[in-house]
C-alpha cells in the first residue's frame, strides 16, 4: 500500500513539473524579448554617450563611436571570462584544496568546461 501511494505521489509530482511545448515556447519568447529589450537599452545608452561626446547621429563619426563602444564592451566581456576561467583553473588545480565531494567535483568540472 505504501508503495502504491509513493508511486502515485511521484507520478503526480512528475506530471505537474512537466512543461508543455506551448509553455516552453512562451518561456523562450519571453527570454528573447528580454534579451532584445536589454540590447535596445544598451544601444540607447551608447547613443547618449556618443551624443555627449559631440557626435551627431547618422554621421560616420557617430557610427565609429558606436562601433568603438561595442568593441570595448565585447573586449571587456572576453577579459572577464578569461579571468574567471583562470580563477577556476587555479582553484581546481590547488593541491591544498579540501575535497568537495562528488557534486562539488561535477560543478567544478562544468565550470571549467565552460572555459574551453
Amino acid at each position: 500500500m505504501k508503495k502504491i501511494i509513493f508511486l502515485l505521489s511521484l507520478s503526480i509530482l512528475l506530471i505537474s513539473c512537466a512543461m508543455t511545448d506551448a509553455e516552453r515556447a512562451e518561456r523562450q519568447a519571453k527570454k528573447l524579448l528580454k534579451e532584445e529589450e536589454k540590447k535596445q537599452k544598451i544601444i540607447k545608452k551608447d547613443k547618449s554617450k556618443c551624443k555627449s561626446y559631440g557626435f551627431e547621429e547618422n554621421t560616420e563619426a557617430f557610427s565609429s563611436c558606436m562601433m568603438k563602444l561595442d568593441i570595448s564592451r565585447e573586449e571587456e566581456k572576453a577579459l572577464k571570462k578569461i579571468l574567471r576561467c583562470e580563477r577556476i583553473k587555479q582553484a581546481n588545480n590547488d593541491p591544498n584544496k579540501q575535497s568537495t565531494g562528488f557534486w562539488g567535483g561535477v560543478f567544478e568540472g562544468l565550470a571549467e568546461a565552460d572555459c574551453k
